[in-house]
Order: C-alpha cells, then sequence, then structure tokens
C-alpha cells in the first residue's frame, strides 16, 4: 500500500537558477513522506533544466513547467498538482526551516488543526536577520479566537496579543481539505501582496490554528530577485493602500 504524502511544497520559481538550490535543499531534510514541487514560471533562461538536472536522482522533487503567468497563477498551479494533505509554501529565494516544519505537521496531526503559524525573519546578504511575522503567545486557538481576535489583530496590527501579524503565505501550513472545502485560491486583486489575501481567505475558513514561536522561515531581502523586484518595488504605497 502506498504511504500518504503528508506534506506538499510548492515552490514557483522565474529566473530563479541562482537562488532555487537553497529553497529546495532546505526543506529536503523534512522527515515526513513529502513531495515538492518547483513550479517554473515559463522562465526565458535555462532554470527549468537546470532544476531537472539538479534533482533528477531526488524521487521527491517534481519538476513542473508552465507558460508564464506571475506568481499568482504558478501558486495555483501549484495547488492543482498538489497531492499532500498539507501545503507549504516557499518563495524561490528564500528558505524554510524542517525543524519547525516538522513540528508544525506534527502539531497539526495532534490537534487537528487547519493551519499552524510560525514567526519568520528577514535575512540579509551580510548574515544580519530582522523580525517580520511575529508569533507572540503560542498555543492553539479555536474559531471564535480567530474569529475574534486573531482575524483583528492581523488586519489593523495594534494592541496585539497573539500575532504581530503574520500576512505572508509562508509563515504557515495549511491543511490542503480545508483549502479545497472552501474554494480558495491566490487572487490577484490589486496586483499586490497576493499571499496577504490567501492567508486572510484561509483563516475566514479555518476551525482551529496553532501558534508557533520558533522561527520557520526567512525571507532573504534580495532586491535582485525577480519576486521581490516584482511585488515589493513598483508603486508600492498605492498597492498597499488599495490592498487594504
Amino acid at each position: 500500500m502506498e504511504e500518504q504524502i503528508l506534506l506538499s511544497v510548492i515552490i514557483p520559481t522565474y529566473k530563479g537558477k541562482a537562488y532555487i538550490r537553497t529553497a529546495v535543499e532546505s526543506v529536503l531534510p523534512v522527515s515526513c513522506t513529502k513531495q515538492i514541487l518547483v513550479i517554473d514560471d515559463g522562465s526565458p533562461d535555462d532554470t527549468y533544466d537546470y532544476c531537472c538536472r539538479q534533482w533528477s536522482q531526488e524521487p521527491q522533487v517534481k519538476v513542473l513547467r508552465k507558460e508564464n503567468g506571475g506568481i499568482v497563477d504558478a501558486r495555483n498551479f501549484g495547488l492543482d498538482h498538489a497531492e499532500g494533505k498539507y501545503l507549504l509554501f516557499i518563495d524561490h529565494d528564500d528558505q524554510s526551516v524542517a525543524s519547525v516544519v516538522d513540528q508544525a505537521v506534527a502539531r497539526a496531526e495532534e490537534t487537528g488543526a487547519d493551519m499552524v503559524m510560525w514567526s519568520t525573519e528577514r535575512l540579509y546578504a551580510d548574515g544580519s536577520r530582522q523580525p517580520c511575522d511575529r508569533v507572540l503567545q503560542p498555543g492553539v486557538v479555536d474559531k471564535s479566537t480567530i474569529d475574534e481576535i486573531l482575524l483583528p489583530e492581523m488586519l489593523i496590527n495594534q494592541g496585539n496579543t497573539l500575532v504581530a501579524p503574520i500576512v505572508h503565505v509562508w509563515a504557515n501550513l495549511y491543511r490542503r481539505s480545508m483549502i479545497r472545502q472552501g474554494e480558495i485560491r491566490f487572487r490577484r486583486f490589486v496586483d499586490y501582496e497576493d499571499d496577504y489575501l490567501f492567508v486572510f481567505d484561509c483563516l475566514r475558513q479555518a476551525r482551529k490554528a496553532v501558534l508557533l514561536n520558533q522561527v520557520g522561515y526567512y525571507w532573504f531581502y534580495n532586491p535582485k530577485s525577480e519576486t521581490y523586484r516584482q511585488k515589493y518595488i513598483d508603486h508600492i504605497l498605492e498597492r498597499y493602500e488599495q490592498m487594504y
């Protein structure tokens, strides 16, 4: 009998040959049964060929290619091809913390939570770090606490007691059945921060969430990256206002 895949890791990439290896190798040590989906979003260079060569002997890594459509489209493509019970998203120039991912999967299995949330940090080229998403109070929260405390704290980000705030897609583990049942997709609503909207949609659907105060993800501050350039530079203030 084939063993159930517990975790699907979705890593979109566009011209990410210089970064993608670190992202994939950061999650390979995760001990649960997993599939790592590298989604090449129609890169005009040899990123796809590089990925195919790099992990040709690694059965847990599956490299897929699609026409260019942007990170929203690539993440949705990953959702359509994921088979795992839980989902994890990584940007191609970042890195996850395998031990925290293992803990998150174990806690989700133990509690029946639909989401597990963790802290994240920005990682700079000189090795320095800065807090980004933050869990302030670890524990398990039910639907009423999600609706009455967690979501308002994330939206307003004032007087926070639980999170401060957690709005990036890679700061969470997600139960795939919750996403399917809620018909949740990434949306290019204002062409900015599609992950904010995805996280909010998931929290509105979630019945229970686990909060971990460990750092589970490092966002590499890299202005040369296509992901960073497209999402955080062009008209950032106007997009931020529209999103809220």
